[in-house]
């Protein structure tokens, strides 16, 4: 829900839990992922899962 861009109010509405609750488990994600914000954390994801499978399909092209 994050990488998709909602806020924490519309998390929280989808998930039925209070805004208290998702920015709590969003410190818990940025402190276990190294990242201090959601846009640290998307592009840490992408980073992560994807910068390396294009990185190796361009090798492979040239």
């Amino acid at each position: 829900m994050v990488a998709k861009g909602l806020s924490t109010k519309q998390i929280a509405g989808r998930l039925h839990v209070s805004s208290y609750t998702v920015q709590d488990h969003l410190k818990s994600i940025f402190a276990k992922s190294g990242t201090g914000s959601r846009g640290d954390l998307i592009a840490r994801l992408f980073l992560d899962h994807y910068a390396a499978s294009l990185t190796s399909g361009a090798a492979a092209h040239t």
